[in-house]
């Protein structure tokens, strides 16, 4: 007899299986197979918290860090921490439609912001910590951290503070009756146009802007101290670029008032003037560097950015080791203005680009480097393309608004015109006033050079060619230069 006959046999002799033998026999099979299913689902949860494992499915690796960023990250030596201040809203869908459709768009764009930080912390091989708070919700935790923050970068407001409440008690007054008294001496002359120096004429009408232009930088302090928290940093900002116009403006009515006292041909009377005159606006001149003198002694606000960002909805706070960095809505989620020029035409509003990943790096790399890298905007004569506007120097330049994103990026930005004309064009325009300070060679040799190239006639004085020479030593020398060609067709 073979063996399944030999086994039919015995479960014949025994009788058919029992309900408890049966529920033995699978229901063991399936306490086994929820076992392993259970052991499996606890291995996986434990990879994707504890070893923090993620993957990006998508094609285009849409959810993954760039290798730039991981690189940064692979070479980061410090600890950084990344905290998103992102507003959840409600679970509840909406009935109205486009608020449900908001509700929706607010939702994804939490869920990405927190999406990208877990890759941060993933590849930050320990350096990076990430946290997630919500202003709305979580009240206590935003007043904790603006606490912590305050007492990890906050030790330079009080300088600040201190500074600006003597400068407006105190300096600012005392420059106002200076430039004041100058002005009322300027009248008193009994010369009529024409009856002295071109050069003196324009150095007596000059004197009238000075006391416009501190005018406007006094509403340009009070408006940017009025804000809440107050802005500090841009009203230090703001005193130091006027000081700096001032000083070189009174520096050189000062020069011209001496040059003029030589002059064989003048009347005694206004010699006497020139004379009594000098000693003024180098009292204002004196002044003005006092102040920048003292603001170069503040140091660099760490806080400045907590000012205006911290209590925002939706922001990105990058703590480092000594200084922070805050990324707005707006920085993290662009909207390309010539896109939504031409959509706006066509009736539809276009969605915003995430630009985290950039504004998160580059936070990270200008809060852990040790040494501000420098960049300097480098042109063939003409104005000025990179320069910020203020009540003295006016609206700022056609690059103002790159060189400021730059320096966001904790760069130290200048611009120079490496012909030389500018200078030359402004004498010429302003009768001997001092052109824009610009730094030397000396101080720019080491920058990376922007080098801003203009098609020929739109310079009046200079051209590209002029400057051709110098770019190629800075190149030789080992710089690096970034050339910007405009078309020609």
């Amino acid at each position: 007899m073979s063996e399944s006959d030999n086994k039919q046999s015995e479960t014949a002799a025994r009788g058919p299986e029992s309900q408890r033998e049966r529920w033995i026999k699978y229901g063991g099979n399936v306490v086994l197979v929820s076992l392993v299913v259970v052991l499996l689902a606890a291995g996986v949860t434990y990879l994707a918290t504890k070893k923090n494992y993620r993957r990006d499915t998508t094609v285009a690796g849409a959810y993954s860090l760039k290798p730039q960023t991981k690189a940064v990250l692979g070479d980061l030596k410090q600890k950084v921490e990344i905290v998103s201040l992102y507003a959840r809203p409600e679970d509840t869908e909406l009935r109205d439609k486009r608020k449900e459709e908001q509700r929706k768009q607010q939702l994804d764009e939490v869920n990405r912001v927190n999406d990208l930080l877990g890759e941060y912390k993933q590849n930050g091989r320990g350096n990076i910590d990430v946290q997630t708070i919500d202003p709305d919700r979580e009240t206590s935790k935003v007043d904790a951290l603006i606490k912590r923050v305050t007492e990890t970068y906050g030790g330079e407001i009080k300088k600040y503070r201190a500074f600006l409440d003597d400068y407006s008690a105190t300096k600012l007054p005392a420059i106002k009756k200076q430039v004041a008294e100058a002005a009322n001496a300027a009248p008193a002359l009994p010369f009529a146009a024409g009856q002295q120096p071109e050069a003196i004429e324009q150095a007596n009408a000059s004197i009238s802007q000075i006391s416009e232009a501190l005018e406007k930088q006094q509403k340009q302090f009070d408006k940017l101290l009025g804000e809440s928290p107050p802005n500090y940093k841009g009203a230090t900002d703001a005193v130091q670029d006027g000081m700096t116009y001032l000083s070189a403006l009174a520096g050189r009515i000062a020069e011209i008032y001496k040059e003029g006292q030589v002059e064989k041909t003048l009347p005694d009377a206004l010699k006497k003037y020139l004379a009594d005159s000098a000693p003024r606006f180098e009292a204002i001149k004196k002044s003005a560097d006092d102040v920048k003198t003292e603001i170069g002694k503040l140091g660099e606000l760490k806080l400045d950015e907590l000012r205006q960002k911290l209590r925002e909805r939706d922001a990105i706070l990058v703590m480092g080791p000594k200084d922070m960095r805050t990324i707005s809505h707006e920085d993290a989620w662009q909207l390309d203005p010539n896109l939504r020029r031409m959509l706006a035409q066509q009736g539809t509003e276009p969605k915003p680009k995430f630009a985290g990943e950039q504004q998160v790096t580059s936070a990270i790399l200008a809060l852990t480097q040790e040494k501000k890298p420098k960049v300097c905007f480098v042109r063939a004569g003409g104005p000025p393309m990179a320069a910020a506007g203020n009540p003295f120097t006016g609206p700022g330049g056609p690059l103002s608004a790159i060189a400021d994103r730059i320096r966001a990026l904790n760069f130290d930005v200048t611009e120079k015109d490496l012909s030389g004309m500018w200078a030359v064009q402004q004498q010429m325009q302003r009768q001997g006033m001092p052109p824009t300070p610009e730094p030397s060679d000396e101080e720019i040799k080491d920058a990376i050079w922007i080098v801003v190239s203009v098609q020929q006639g739109q310079s009046p004085m200079g051209g590209n060619a002029e400057i051709g020479p110098k770019v190629a030593e800075h190149l030789k020398s080992g710089g690096s230069a970034l050339v910007l060609f405009e078309p020609k067709g």
